[in-house]
């Protein structure tokens, strides 16, 4: 009954663009931990938006942000236009994101969320797209800096992150919001650790974990998770690690 209330809440609010975000714990939703970090989040890449579900919630989250959001395959894409038709603030871009700029063959697979750049032996088709990266976007456009960098491009998502090196050096980047794997040898997802490593340097350290997944064969670990890191102040801070 509880449940059912709330949910029947959450529908009426969302007529008028609202919801509500209880009080827990942190790491239960990250939209909500970071309206709770004070950022103000008015700038927002979306790398690998697929046919609009985190467009949708950042909408929701974050009302007076610019969305930029970034699909390469047309067939999803057209799905991306379709359903944040209206929306105000969403600028959307048939592209993929990497480290350098070019063309290249995504390999299309049995369900969209999975299309990859990566080979793979279970692909359908190809489609040749244009990939761009974010230093160029940001100078492109004029973004001076970029409050929450969500990635979610399977597999490819160190290569989105270092397309933005030039914005990570110049502290131009508050929040990152990444899907990590934790499973040596998942072609899917990059290691926690390989995604941490690289920006550690940059002065980032671990906000958040959300979504954790499960391994599928039911072994008791996780397979992967989005994980958001935080820019950090300048200066040692006591008791700083490198996680």
């Amino acid at each position: 009954m509880k449940s059912l209330l709330k949910s029947a809440i959450n529908r009426t609010l969302a007529r008028f663009g609202l919801k509500i975000y209880s009080v827990r714990a942190h790491g239960r939703e990250d939209v909500a931990d970071i309206l709770r970090s004070g950022v103000n989040v008015r700038v927002i890449i979306d790398a690998g938006a697929n046919v609009g579900q985190s467009v949708l919630k950042f909408r929701s989250a974050f009302p007076y942000a610019d969305i930029y959001s970034f699909e390469p395959v047309h067939s999803v894409f057209t799905r991306l236009s379709a359903n944040t038709a209206g929306l105000d603030r969403i600028h959307l871009f048939q592209l993929a994101l990497g480290a350098t700029a070019g063309t290249a063959s995504i390999h299309l697979r049995a369900h969209d969320t999975t299309h990859t750049l990566l080979a793979v032996d279970d692909a359908l088709a190809e489609e040749t797209i244009v990939v761009e990266t974010i230093d160029r976007i940001c100078r492109s456009y004029h973004l001076p800096s970029i409050d929450l960098l969500k990635i979610d491009v399977e597999g490819f998502d160190l290569e989105v992150l270092k397309g933005a090196e030039g914005m990570l050096r110049s502290e131009a980047v508050r929040l990152i919001l990444v899907e990590c794997g934790f499973t040596p040898g998942d072609a899917r997802h990059v290691l926690f650790d390989a995604i941490r490593d690289y920006l550690h340097p940059f002065g980032y350290r671990l906000f958040g974990i959300y979504d954790q997944q499960p391994e599928w064969s039911g072994e008791h670990r996780i397979r992967f998770a989005n994980v958001c890191f935080a820019l950090q102040p300048k200066g040692p801070v006591e008791g700083d690690h490198a996680i």
